[in-house]
């Protein structure tokens, strides 16, 4: 698995390696993606693959991510829009609903304050 956002791009955010920034990846489209930010790689992707652009993001969304806000380099929306996605795909799996999506959104917004409690 690799990440989906690099860490040269989002190393601030604590998020970064929660599993909802993580997919299973070929090697090969891993280092097409070197570290690059979506907005770049996706275009790349296709490029190494031989294929448009709308392939390469209907592949994308078999990974419960949205190709849209990738391209947009819009981590933060990216995440909450994933957590749900593989939330709702847990709870269907389970035959459970998931009431309380308000925590997925709290853990973002907490994610990327600062924690000074060191300090005092």
């Amino acid at each position: 698995t690799t990440e989906i956002y690099t860490l040269s791009l989002h190393d601030a955010l604590p998020i970064y390696n929660s599993i909802v920034n993580k997919t299973p990846l070929t090697a090969r489209t891993n280092r097409v993606i070197g570290g690059r930010a979506p907005s770049e790689y996706l275009e790349r992707l296709a490029n190494s693959a031989g294929v448009d652009t709308d392939t390469i993001r209907k592949h994308v969304s078999t990974h419960l991510a949205d190709a849209d806000l990738m391209a947009r380099d819009d981590f933060e929306e990216f995440f909450a829009a994933r957590a749900h996605a593989l939330l709702d795909q847990i709870a269907s799996a389970m035959g459970k609903t998931i009431d309380d999506f308000d925590l997925v959104d709290a853990a973002l917004a907490d994610a990327g304050e600062t924690d000074d409690t060191d300090d005092i």
